[in-house]
């Protein structure tokens, strides 16, 4: 009985990671004008030099922009921007750097460290960002981080 356990178990593990595989070997080739890793690192860095309208620029004109940490959420390439502009200037001298970036067909994730302040006053924070795209512009946006 046992055995027949162990057998499930790594039946299921052995699929599993098939399954896995499969998806990320299809997600790999990558459409014509899509979002690349070089486009994610770009927008970050616009992002900690505050050109908001760099930033604007990788948005598609439908995206929503969520930050599940304060339950913040836009609708419209406008709203988007504005909301960023409005963190950005909130919060003076914040910079976004990239950790870790993985890009697929049409979605990506970024491990990130959000840093600001100088001194006793300096802070960090690790967040990662769940980004969709499409045709080579941002979809949707969610952040999270623990505030």
């Amino acid at each position: 009985m046992l055995a027949g356990i162990l057998f499930r178990r790594v039946s299921l593990s052995f699929l599993t990671t098939i399954l896995v595989f499969g998806v990320m070997a299809s997600n790999t080739a990558m459409a014509e004008g899509s979002l690349t890793s070089a486009d994610v690192s770009r927008y970050y860095q616009a992002l900690s030099t505050h050109q908001i309208d760099l930033v604007g620029s990788f948005y598609d004109q439908n995206i929503t922009y969520e930050d599940v940490a304060t339950g913040e959420s836009t609708k419209g390439n406008a709203a988007a921007i504005a909301f960023v502009k409005k963190f950005l200037e909130a919060t003076p001298g914040v910079k976004v750097e990239t950790q870790k970036v993985v890009v697929a067909a049409n979605f990506a994730t970024v491990e990130w460290l959000m840093s600001a302040g100088k001194g006793k006053n300096a802070w960090n924070v690790r967040g990662v960002s769940v980004i969709e795209h499409s045709n080579g512009k941002m979809t949707r946006v969610s952040d999270y981080w623990n505030n």
